[in-house]
């Protein structure tokens, strides 16, 4: 265990592989300690770039964690870091004393979450793999779960996500919508209505996958597909 967070860098994640894995930058926390992980391993590490008094411990599923695949790691207002696991759902690590708490889930301990986003009102905000859009109130527990109607694929008129399988999360400039990256396209839900919009539309892509969103900048949405990167007017929706 490490007797000081923020005079310590935490690894938590995969055991390392042979050869070189790259982070994705997640974010920084309160304690100054930046947050990233990748498919096989998250890090917390000190952005000053000295190094002085600071250590690295690996963690892992053989000391704390359920998994050793962390694939999404979030701080709450209330200091708590969160994390998102392959098929061991998700859970809480208390700074003071590095003990990872799991949060059951009503769909079940085997849940995938492959992103974590907390909203400016601190709700929680998790991407799966089949199980669709959960919001989680971290104070009250409440849970709410956002899936796919069945006649979704075929009507985009109809209020519903677009996909149950989930890539990544990223809230709009103003913090009032969600976008969801989906294994058939782009959606957006407006966080008061609950109103989605699926695909945005006609005019954008509505059944590629998508893999990625980069955070709103100047109107403009980038979004990674396996056809490469779109860039996304929101005032003219289009492309």
């Amino acid at each position: 265990m490490l007797r000081k967070f923020t005079r310590s860098c935490a690894c938590i994640g995969m055991a390392l592989m042979l050869g070189f894995s790259a982070f994705a930058f997640s974010g920084v926390t309160s304690a100054n300690t930046v947050m990233a992980a990748s498919d096989q391993q998250a890090a917390a590490v000190d952005p000053s770039g000295k190094g002085d008094g600071y250590s690295a411990v690996l963690y892992d599923n053989s000391n704390g964690l359920p998994t050793s695949e962390a694939n999404a790691i979030v701080e709450t207002p209330d200091g708590f870091i969160w994390i998102g696991s392959y098929r061991e759902g998700c859970g809480w690590i208390d700074r003071k004393t590095l003990t990872y708490h799991p949060y059951r889930l009503p769909q079940g301990p085997d849940v995938s979450i492959f992103d974590i986003l907390c909203d400016p009102k601190g709700q929680l905000w998790l991407a799966t793999m089949g199980q669709g859009l959960l919001r989680l109130n971290p104070e009250t527990g409440e849970i709410k779960t956002y899936t796919q109607h069945p006649k979704a694929p075929e009507d985009r008129k109809i209020n519903s996500i677009t996909n149950d399988y989930i890539s990544q999360l990223s809230l709009s400039a103003d913090g009032r919508h969600i976008y969801v990256a989906t294994t058939m396209g782009v959606c957006c839900m407006d966080m008061t209505t609950e109103n989605w919009t699926s695909a945005f539309g006609e005019n954008c892509l509505c059944y590629g996958t998508a893999t990625r969103i980069a955070k709103e900048y100047n109107g403009i949405l980038y979004i990674g597909t396996n056809d490469g990167l779109l860039c996304y007017d929101l005032n003219k929706r289009q492309i």
